[in-house]
């Protein structure tokens, strides 16, 4: 049986100031600015939100400042501060695992629907995305979206 996981896409970290922490991870670990055309629609998408994606090594960090709109982020910077937020991988057949995690007792946490060919993906469609809290189960909340195979994680561009 395969992997419905194709790729691992970023961690997303909540932090009051993500150009700063992206300038430490860049003088300290080297790491280097990439997805400049997703941080951007990002930003455009979630207007008030800061976004910054840095490659560290083969990973890709998104630094997120959540607007007042962002609510599960913004609550769990007040709460935690600057920490991980959730990962977010791309899946084949996405409501199946969307539905197999709330099967297993994950929380649906929201479904938005988002432009992705906007960020530069090559997509026509509106792109699904679902959060869930498998925190429970994992320690984690889960970002997905639908594969997209020719995207390459932590593009430069």
């Amino acid at each position: 049986m395969g992997t419905p996981t194709t790729a691992f896409v970023h961690i997303e970290v909540v932090h009051p100031d993500p150009y700063a922490a992206a300038q430490f991870l860049k003088e300290v670990l080297g790491a280097e600015q990439v997805e400049r055309g997703v941080s951007g629609y990002l930003e455009e998408f979630v207007p008030g939100a800061e976004v910054v994606h840095m490659k560290l090594g083969n990973v890709v960090l998104q630094l997120i400042k959540p607007s007042p709109a962002m609510a599960s982020w913004s609550d769990h910077l007040r709460e935690h501060g600057p920490s991980v937020h959730n990962i977010t991988v791309m899946v084949d057949g996405l409501r199946d695992v969307h539905r197999g995690m709330l099967d297993r007792g994950a929380l649906h946490v929201f479904k938005a629907q988002t432009e992705l060919s906007k960020a530069g993906f090559d997509v026509e469609d509106p792109q699904d995305l679902y959060m869930v809290d498998a925190r429970e189960q994992t320690g984690l909340r889960f970002e997905l979206v639908e594969s997209m195979p020719a995207w390459t994680p932590g593009d430069p561009a």
